[in-house]
């Protein structure tokens, strides 16, 4: 096979799998990211060496935001708003070079230093190019403004990673500080996209007969739920905005425990010991439980001495790591042909399962175990690329089983 040839079966084949594509490149990197970081935890103490990033941990925290979570946040974003325009001739070009833009993102820190640089900037194109495709398509729809906030907060991603390219390499601004900012506002993306998918499915009875959560006896209580969420998300949002500017321990601790009593009580109102018959809905109720561990970690970390990285990791690990997995399962398992409001196989509920025990591991346990901390990074590690080794293994051959957006799929 010529080169060629081999050039035009991918390129084929990418168009075919369309913006599935980069829940493909998401599992996969995400597996040998943490790989590579896991290996400065071992007793060898193993050295990473990559260029152009003020340190190691930033390029930690940086990649696993824009290079993993932005992967499924195209993905997701792309795949729900009429996916199948990618199938359009003219936007082929598009498409292939935005993949190609995220591929030179991720190799740039093992590049030669003097090239670099320009590598770098392709992180910058990629973010734009979701910016402005979900631009286009939200746009389109004069008649819903629901999903204007989805613009709003790639905006704000794309405009903080320019603000970390400029401080990375111009001009000296606080790296970690910006990577915070991003942090929480994947954080509240995430809490919005799965707090609605998580409403849906239980209020809809989006499930199997022998696993319907009943409920909702009256209206009232249905729209206390939905009062709560939105009292919620704005909580979240002054919560991330005071433990951004303030540091006052008694104001951070206040703000918390606000957040904690809506959060919690409209996820007792969710609850129902079914939901945990099928993964993909725990995978979702973890999420909002691990976002809300987050809050209250930060909230007494202050009184109580904790690692202060902990509510950070509780963020992204558990709150961030667990949605993304969940997430991709369920569009993945539903464009094959699946049916994702059944229980998935079972090797997708142990990766999701292995996922939320790595969570407890990486934020919870080191409150009580302080000084065996760097193990429970290490255990925690493991479990992060056991699970998705899982995850990939049942999903990555399902991502080539439909075989384009044409054909009929069941729920997602």
């Amino acid at each position: 096979m010529n080169v060629q040839n081999f050039l035009f079966i991918t390129k084929s084949k990418l168009l075919i799998i369309g913006p599935r594509i980069f829940y493909l490149l998401a599992l996969i990197y995400s597996i040998i990211h943490i790989f590579l970081w896991s290996l400065i935890y071992t007793p060898h103490e193993i050295k990473i060496k990559v260029i152009g990033f003020s340190s190691i941990f930033v390029w930690h925290a940086h990649e696993m935001l824009y290079g993993y979570t932005m992967a499924v946040i195209a993905g997701f974003l792309m795949v729900i708003p009429k996916g199948e325009n990618y199938f359009t001739k003219s936007a082929n070009t598009f498409f292939l070079l935005h993949c190609v833009s995220w591929l030179l993102a991720r190799i740039a820190p093992f590049a030669e230093p003097s090239i670099f640089e320009a590598l770098f900037l392709f992180n910058l194109i990629f973010c734009f190019f979701l910016f402005n495709s979900i631009r286009k398509k939200v746009l389109a729809n004069k008649k819903n403004y629901g999903p204007y906030f989805l613009v709003a907060f790639i905006f704000l991603l794309f405009f903080v990673e320019i603000l970390f390219y400029v401080s990375e390499f111009y001009f000296y601004m606080n790296s970690i500080f910006l990577i915070k900012i991003s942090i929480y506002i994947v954080g509240l993306l995430i809490s919005i996209i799965s707090g609605r998918v998580l409403s849906n499915i239980i209020v809809n009875d989006d499930l199997p007969s022998s696993q319907q959560i009943h409920m909702y006896k009256s209206n009232s209580l249905l729209n206390i739920q939905k009062n709560l969420f939105k009292f919620y998300i704005a909580g979240l949002i002054l919560f991330f905005i005071i433990i951004s500017i303030f540091s006052n321990q008694f104001l951070i601790l206040i703000a918390s425990i606000a957040v904690l009593i809506i959060g919690a009580a409209r996820l007792i109102i969710l609850y129902k010991k079914t939901i945990f018959e099928n993964m993909l809905v725990a995978g979702l109720y973890m999420t909002n439980i691990f976002i809300l561990i987050a809050v209250l970690i930060k909230g007494v970390e202050g009184y109580f001495q904790l690692i202060p990285t902990l509510y950070l990791h509780a963020l992204t690990f558990g709150g961030i790591g667990i949605a993304t997995a969940t997430m991709m399962s369920r569009i993945i398992i539903g464009f094959s042909g699946g049916d994702s409001s059944r229980k998935p196989e079972k090797l997708v509920s142990i990766g999701i399962m292995i996922l939320i025990l790595g969570s407890i591991v990486r934020a919870i346990l080191p409150i009580f175990i302080k000084e065996h901390y760097l193990i429970l990074v290490l255990i925690s590690e493991f479990l992060w690329v056991a699970g998705f080794g899982m995850l990939s293994v049942k999903l990555i051959p399902k991502l080539f089983q439909a075989k384009s957006f044409e054909k009929k799929t069941k729920k997602i």
